[in-house]
């Protein structure tokens, strides 16, 4: 597998894989099918009690989002923990700085915690 483009050398503690371009888009989807069908109730209810105050979104949501994507992670025995999430997050990011269909899954997810500013 390729390495990801801006932490060729970098060793991480929760993750012990190389990752393609196409590992992380397949993972980042997991966790948006997840967000988007089992926990779509959840984050409705979250964004109805925090109403038009984006803070009270971005508060309500976003632990939902991260509970999410730690499950996926640990289910696919990638990662364990907030350690490994971030881990794998910054790995996305930097492909998804390189890759525009890694990229527009990376905001897909993005854009349930993280309303647009308007």
């Amino acid at each position: 597998m390729a390495e990801c483009p801006a932490s060729s050398s970098a060793l991480y503690e929760n993750i012990r894989k190389e990752f393609s371009a196409r590992d992380v888009k397949d993972i980042l989807l997991k966790m948006l099918e997840r967000l988007e069908t089992a926990e779509a109730a959840r984050i409705s209810a979250a964004k109805e009690a925090a109403g038009n105050d984006m803070v009270e979104v971005l508060r309500l949501t976003f632990p939902i989002v991260l509970e999410v994507q730690m499950t996926v992670l640990e289910e696919l025995g990638i990662a364990k923990g907030k350690d490994g999430l971030k881990e794998f997050l910054v790995i996305a990011n930097n492909f998804s700085l390189a890759d525009s269909d890694v990229n527009k899954v990376f905001m897909d997810i993005r854009s349930i915690w993280l309303p647009p500013y308007k």
